[in-house]
């Protein structure tokens, strides 16, 4: 199971990997992602609504902040040769 996180600069709850469990009994926990899981449209909808008031917003992690922005600057280069 993975749980999403809104994390800043993110249009979407970002996954957050860093679980380390093992399900005991695996059909069980597909019974209950096929009850509870998000349509594309309720995933759009979240986008536009964005965060909560109550809902934490966590800071980006920083190897993932240098990715990305290593990332957008290289983009930015490619576009401007």
């Amino acid at each position: 199971m993975i749980t999403y996180n809104w994390v800043e600069t993110q249009d979407y709850p970002f996954p957050d990997f860093a679980i380390n469990k093992k399900c005991m009994k695996h059909d069980k926990l597909l019974q209950w992602q096929a009850k509870n899981q998000l349509s594309q449209e309720q995933w759009v909808e979240m986008s536009v609504r964005g965060p909560g008031s109550e809902e934490p917003i966590l800071p980006m992690p920083e190897q993932l902040r240098k990715w990305s922005e290593k990332e957008d600057e290289e983009r930015h280069q490619s576009m401007a040769a």
